[in-house]
Parts: structure tokens; C-alpha cells; sequence
């Protein structure tokens, strides 16, 4: 809404200054006949539950541009509005390479760590605003890639370039290959695993396998195949061929194998999952509970073979003295996740990065 940040370059980082930003947002389905407290406190994880019940009962926030109050609830039609004091994470300075562009698309390597648009407590640190600020490209994500997994990302410079190419991928008109390293000797040969999936608890990006008539069930499937095997850290290198576009589809399926990610702060931590899969007998509800427990800041850490050390941004711990948000030093999320090539099954369009330095 007309905000500019300060952005700059410092050393390995990407940092930007503090900035005032006001925030509009109509009424989500999931949030109707519910008191705006709660919505605040189980779908956000930016600042403390304190703070977002003081934050609506003070009438800091305003619904169809009157302030709240603790008893505000959220009808259907309402706008909900408040500004905050933004303070944005820094993210890698590492340079965005692009492998391909022509009129219609640019395809980028993207870093890990980086989130591909605007979202939660990311605004400027973004992909898109990246190519926008550095480039001078107005850009359309075609493909998703979740924030901590690195490599091709397509992106359309017109809107009906991105609506051809995201039914394309919709549809399954290009096979996806990506690469992953992960916990313990993957069997040899081809493993497939076929399951539904759903969201289990949004405010934790937890997801997992259900059953077929669970309510948001969608049918998944990928198909692995063992690379290499490393000893020395008991880590094994897999292709993952994803036939369908599930969120965390990859890092999900590689759990119920029980080789997950190695570094992967949600599926491969011991603490929350305790050693069990991800099938349809997992607990979810005491996953999600453990998980909710962790420090925000924890989500973005794995918890083994840290052969690759995970940077932070060299400032001093501390409180904002205009908001009170918490600014210590976060941790950059990063996972030994990567998508490798995109290849149209019609054979003309292929676009390859190079392998990920962790391979």
C-alpha cells in the first residue's frame, strides 16, 4: 500500500529496514462466526498470543474499518485491517541465476531460503520483488516452490503466459525431478508411494497421509530412485518424481518411508515425531501439539548431519523499542531439497539447474 523499504546488501545478506505497513484482508471461509482473538492467535505465528490479544482489545485492529474488541467476531463480507511495525528476516545475498528467458518466461535457479512472493513477515525478501528490484522484471510464479527448497522456478513476464503455464503444470504436462538427501540407506532401485494427503495444522505447516474419505483428502503420488549412499553421515542422495502437487508431497512421502529429509525441521525432527511414520495412524493432533511448543524460530533448523551450516543474520539479539518484536538473530530455513529439471513431455521445453552443492 504504497510502503518502500530500504533494502541493502550486507556481506552474505539480504536485509531490509524496518518499515510501517497496513494490512487488508477480506474473511476466509475457515474463519466465520469466530472471535477475531482467536483467528489472531491460532493462524499467526509472527508475534506472541499476548500480543495479538492486546494488539484487538486495545482496537488496534478494524473490521469493516471500525476498531475490534475482545468480543469481535468475524462474519462473512468483513474487512480486517491493522498496520503493523514490519521487521522482515534477512535472507541469503546469494545471486538469483537465471538459466533461461526469452519474450514470455524467465526460469531462475532459485536459492533456498527465499520466499517466492509476498507472504507472513515477508514482503521486499521475496523472489519476486528480487527480480523486480535487481532485474527490473515484473514476473508471474508459474510453479511453487516452498520457501526453504531451492532450484527451478518458472515464472511468466505477462499474466497470460502464467495462466497457460500453470495449467500446463496443473495438468501434468511436464515430469518435475528433484533431488533430496536424506536420512539412512534408501532401498535400491524404484520406490513408489501412492497415499492422501491433507493440511493437519496450518499455523505449524504441518501436513500428512489421511484416509480417503477425510474431509480435504487428496490422492498423491511419487516415485523415488536411489542415487548414492554416504556412510560416513548414513545419508542417502534420492530422485523424487512427484506426479502430483501436493503441499510438502516430497517431504511427506520420504517420512512414511522413514527416511526423511536430514535436515528437515518439521518431518525429520526426533523430538516431535518420536521415531513413527507418517501413515494413517499417526497421532497428527500430538505432532501438531509438540510442534506448536517449539520456538518458531527451532522450525527452521534440522536436527542432524549439519555438514552445512545454516547462517544467521549477524545482528544483535533484541526487542524493537517502536513494537517490542522479538529481533534476534533467525535462523535461515534451509532443506536439502531440490528441484532439479522441469521437461515437457512434448519434448520441447527442458530447464536444468545445477546440482545443489549438498549433493
Amino acid at each position: 500500500m504504497g510502503v518502500h523499504a530500504k533494502v541493502t546488501v550486507e556481506g552474505s545478506y539480504r536485509k531490509v529496514a524496518p518499515y510501517y505497513q497496513v494490512y487488508r484482508t477480506h474473511c476466509k471461509e475457515r474463519w466465520r462466526g469466530r472471535l477475531l482473538v482467536d483467528v489472531f492467535t491460532s493462524e499467526f505465528r509472527d508475534q506472541s498470543i499476548e500480543h495479538y490479544k492486546a494488539l484487538i482489545t486495545s482496537g488496534g485492529v478494524l473490521v469493516n474499518g471500525v476498531p475490534s474488541i475482545s468480543t469481535t467476531k468475524i462474519q462473512n463480507g468483513d474487512v480486517i485491517e491493522h498496520k503493523v511495525h514490519r521487521h522482515e528476516p534477512a535472507v541469503s545475498a546469494e545471486p538469483i541465476a537465471v538459466i533461461h528467458e526469452d519474450d514470455d518466461i524467465v526460469v531462475i535457479d532459485k536459492p533456498s531460503g527465499i520466499p517466492v512472493h509476498p507472504t507472513g513477515r515477508y514482503k521486499y525478501n521475496t523472489v519476486t520483488e528480487i527480480l523486480k528490484r535487481e532485474m527490473g522484471l515484473v514476473v508471474y510464479p508459474c510453479n511453487r516452490l516452498d520457501k526453504p527448497t531451492s532450484g527451478v522456478m518458472i515464472l511468466a513476464k505477462n499474466k497470460t503466459t502464467a495462466k497457460l503455464l500453470s495449467q500446463s503444470l496443473q495438468t501434468h504436462e511436464f515430469q518435475k525431478e528433484y533431488l533430496a538427501k536424506v536420512r539412512g540407506r534408501f532401498p535400491s532401485g524404484t520406490t513408489t508411494v501412492v497415499n492422501y494427503m491433507k493440511s493437519i495444522d496450518r499455523k505449524v505447516s504441518l501436513n500428512g497421509v489421511c484416509s480417503k474419505s477425510d474431509k480435504e483428502a487428496k490422492w498423491s503420488k511419487t516415485v523415488f530412485q536411489l542415487v548414492s549412499y554416504d556412510r560416513r553421515t548414513d545419508t542417502s542422495i534420492v530422485l523424487c518424481f512427484p506426479l502430483t502437487g501436493r503441499t510438502h508431497q516430497i517431504r511427506v512421502h520420504l517420512r512414511t518411508l522413514n527416511h526423511p529429509i536430514a535436515n528437515d525441521p518439521i518431518y525429520s525432527n526426533e523430538q516431535v515425531w518420536g521415531g513413527t511414520l507418517a501413515g494413517t495412524g499417526t497421532d497428527y493432533d500430538a505432532v501438531a501439539r509438540k510442534l506448536r511448543q517449539l520456538d518458531p524460530s527451532s522450525l527452521n533448523l534440522g536436527d542432524l548431519q549439519r555438514d552445512q551450516t545454516p547462517f544467521e543474520d549477524p545482528s544483535s539479539a533484541s526487542n524493537c523499542s517502536l513494537c517490542e518484536t522479538d529481533i534476534s538473530p533467525p535462523q535461515q530455513d534451509q532443506i536439502w531439497l531440490h528441484a532439479l529439471q522441469y521437461t515437457a513431455h512434448d519434448g520441447l521445453r527442458s530447464y536444468r539447474t545445477a546440482m545443489p552443492s549438498w549433493s
